[in-house]
């Protein structure tokens, strides 16, 4: 078990180091609210109040650097992505096309195919038509020969 000693001596460690780490906290403060000098910078450091400022000073700069690098990617960004959709509506717009010339060839087929059906159809018809007619009038002109 660890004595009193080490106990104490490792509190008083901590609380060193943490109100050293304090001592040395910056504030975040909302847009619109100013800094007292005589408030706020007066209970730092002066190292840590001269960081502060030199912050305060710098900020709107590395702002509007930032805004504009920002504004600088999202135009390259929104032109890749312009890009890609063309690109992608090219090839829809392509397989769409293609997917049309298939449709119009199978129809062109199928019409070929259902007018020669047709076609066929109708010779057949009339060539049973004209031979039944012809055997007919053959079997008609053999019965009354037989039957005088």
């Amino acid at each position: 078990m660890p004595s009193i000693t080490k106990r104490l001596i490792a509190a008083l460690v901590l609380c060193t180091f943490s109100t050293a780490a304090l001592a040395q906290e910056i504030k975040l403060y909302k847009a619109g609210i100013t800094l007292h000098l005589t408030e706020d910078l007066h209970c730092m450091t002066n190292s840590v109040a001269l960081k502060v400022s030199e912050k305060l000073k710098l900020l709107p700069a590395q702002c509007a650097l930032k805004v504009s690098e920002l504004e600088k990617l999202h135009a390259i960004e929104l032109k890749s992505l312009e890009d890609k959709l063309d690109l992608q509506k090219k090839e829809s717009l392509s397989i769409l096309a293609e997917k049309d010339k298939a449709i119009d060839q199978i129809q062109i087929a199928a019409v070929d195919e259902v007018s020669k059906i047709e076609s066929s159809t109708w010779w057949k018809v009339t060539l049973g038509v004209v031979g039944g007619l012809l055997v007919g009038a053959g079997v008609t002109v053999l019965v009354m020969e037989f039957t005088e």
